[in-house]
């Protein structure tokens, strides 16, 4: 089993190049007639159209090389003291520039640039061995900015958090955090840490929030850097790899991974969720070529022995598979994931194995709460900025016809919402098929108690589906609680419909609902069917007095053949209700008795057989 995925990438990298971890890019060397020059290969997007840069003798030193944030410039450090930048749209015009007398450069980062800033000017930070050195680089000039003065003896950049982390101080146990935007730094609370010889150090960007990561013996310790905020440490996490692993760190999908070349397995963290340690155990990669591999910012790997380049994946599938009966762990995982149809699978996958396993309610109802807590600020932030993506989120009468998952966050943790349709497709409808009618009524019955705990309408095919389960196991009269507290929708009414006549309260539900919903053909209908037929014409008089029509289902022809049914189950009753037809068909439309047009419609001789005498039905034949 994995739970990481190295992914191969079209990417062909030969003899020497440095990696531009600012812009994923990967800066080549490359020879061409005696002379080289440098050629810009991107990871995976291509942010600029650039051909190859400059011409040197061959032989020339460099010793690494940085694009800059709008692709106008390249920064390359010819030696320990000089710097070397090439104004990319003018081909033969470069700057040099030369650190202070006594400082060695340590490296080089272009500073981020401000969104709202539409400027070409743009900010090269020397870090060199007594502080960083800001210049302001134009296609016109190039000139020295400001000095942030400190004894530096290593650094670590963040592209994504803006963030320059410095080990300074005198014993060289002081790390000072700095967030660069163009001209401006803006200093954090600075960390006292003693770094063992093993240990190392990692800036990581995990939910929008900045973290330096430190590796130390059994633990990995995150301090949360914030401008204004004390920089401390927020987790301990415990690290199940001795101290000589050599952990390399890269994140995907706001998910931390650590990898050990020399044990060759990974485990990854996540930081949102309140566990001791890893997701899992550590695993082996999926990798498409053996060997060790060297990973870079933010989550991109090379084959140390034939540069092959990938990119690092989650393998949510796999990774659901391995966490097994740990549902409460993987569900908040998931929850949080890119992929919304992988981990919306996995999660009803995950749930469903649970109810196969026969799991006590109480631990399903516990995911449930969690996933309708998650749906109801979903409904409350969209009801509040009008924003409504999908019916299918409220209660709707229309059949969800789509098999797709639906990408639908709430606003403020990002969390996925597992819609009712979805639920219903993936998880009860196959569970229908599968469990007890038994188990199945205790788990179905458990997921919409906890919908009307968080006050979340019941979608209506999931009532059709709670329906037809208390019917099949003779428990109706249990289910007149839950229905009386549902808002009024014509599938649960046709449902309940089709089991009135076992169950006769059912029918009464069923015309209140279609009374409510203003449907009076099916209260007609209902009516006449049940035999209320002078309760029908009395309702359909005053429908028409008020509105000076009936609906379109309610024809002359279609009262006259309800009425001709309705007197094969009570005969006594033909008379009357045949006279309250005439009496009706009067009044709404008199001109069809008249002028014989209804006798003409009727294609069957008039029903005199339900009469007591022959002069009785020819009396009430003659009306019609």
């Amino acid at each position: 089993m994995v739970n990481v995925e190295l992914r191969e990438i079209s990417l062909s990298v030969e003899g020497n190049w440095w990696y531009d971890e600012g812009n994923a890019c990967v800066i080549a060397l490359v020879e061409r007639n005696g002379r080289v020059s440098l050629s810009v290969k991107w990871v995976k997007e291509q942010k600029f159209m650039l051909g190859m840069i400059g011409s040197y003798p061959k032989g020339t030193l460099f010793l690494s090389a940085k694009l800059s944030m709008d692709g106008l410039f390249l920064a390359l450090q010819r030696s320990d003291v000089e710097i070397e930048i090439a104004v990319l749209k003018e081909p033969h015009h470069r700057f040099n520039i030369m650190c202070k007398r006594t400082a060695r450069i340590l490296g080089i980062v272009w500073s981020s640039k401000i969104a709202y800033l539409k400027s070409m000017t743009e900010y090269l930070v020397l870090i060199t061995t007594e502080g960083l050195e800001f210049y302001k680089v134009s296609q016109i000039k190039c000139r020295f900015h400001r000095l942030v003065a400190h004894t530096i003896y290593q650094y670590w950049y963040n592209p994504l958090g803006h963030l320059l982390l410095l080990n300074t101080g005198e014993k060289a146990n002081e790390y000072r955090p700095y967030i660069l935007e163009s001209s401006i730094i803006t200093i954090c609370s600075k960390l006292i840490i003693r770094l063992q010889r093993q240990d190392v150090i990692y800036l990581a960007t995990l939910y929008k929030t900045q973290y330096i990561v430190h590796s130390s013996v059994n633990q990995l310790l995150f301090y949360h850097v914030e401008a204004g905020c004390d920089t401390k440490c927020v987790r301990a996490l415990a690290l199940p790899f001795p101290h000589e692993a050599k952990l390399q760190f890269a994140v995907v999908d706001d998910i931390l991974i650590a990898y050990s070349n020399g044990f060759d397995v990974a485990c990854f963290y996540d930081i949102a969720i309140d566990t001791p340690g890893p997701i899992l155990p550590p695993l082996p990669l999926k990798v498409p070529v053996p060997g060790a591999w060297q990973f870079y910012f933010p989550n991109y790997a090379c084959s140390m022995d034939n540069c092959t380049w990938t990119e690092i994946h989650l393998e949510l599938y796999a990774i659901a598979q391995c966490a097994g009966r740990r549902t409460d762990v993987l569900i908040p995982f998931l929850l949080r994931r890119n992929d919304a149809v992988a981990a919306k699978t996995c999660i009803l996958q995950s749930l469903s194995s649970r109810m196969i396993e026969e799991a006590h309610v109480d631990e399903l109802t516990g995911y449930f709460l969690q996933l309708h807590r998650i749906y109801q600020a979903a409904v409350l932030e969209r009801s509040a900025c009008d924003s409504w993506p999908s019916p299918s989120i409220t209660s709707s009468d229309q059949e969800t016809t789509s098999l797709d998952f639906i990408d639908l966050r709430e606003f403020k943790h990002n969390r996925l919402v597992i819609l009712q349709h979805e639920c219903l497709l993936h998880l009860w409808l196959p569970l229908f098929e599968t469990l007890s009618p038994q188990q199945f009524h205790l788990y179905l019955v458990s997921y919409l108690h906890t919908l009307q705990v968080c006050k979340v309408l019941i979608d209506p095919n999931l009532l059709v589906l709670y329906i037809q389960v208390m019917v099949a196991r003779q428990l109706c009269h249990e289910s007149l609680i839950l229905l009386a507290n549902q808002s009024d929708s014509i599938l649960v009414a046709q449902e309940l419909e089709k089991h009135s006549s076992s169950y006769r309260p059912y029918f009464q539900i069923v015309l209140d609902i279609y009374h409510r919903l203003g449907t009076v053909d099916q209260v007609l209908r209902m009516l006449l069917d049940d035999g209320n037929v002078t309760m029908a014409f009395r309702l359909a008089l005053r429908y028409f007095h008020k509105h000076e029509e009936l609906p379109a289902l309610c024809t002359p022809l279609w009262f006259f053949t309800k009425v001709v049914h309705a007197v094969r189950k009570a005969r006594s009753m033909c008379w009357q209700w045949f006279s309250g037809l005439h009496l009706l068909l009067v009044a709404i439309e008199p001109q069809v008795i008249t002028s014989g047009t209804l006798a003409n419609m009727y294609k069957s001789p008039f029903p005199s057989e339900y009469f007591y005498n022959k002069e009785m039905a020819k009396a009430m034949a003659t009306k019609f």
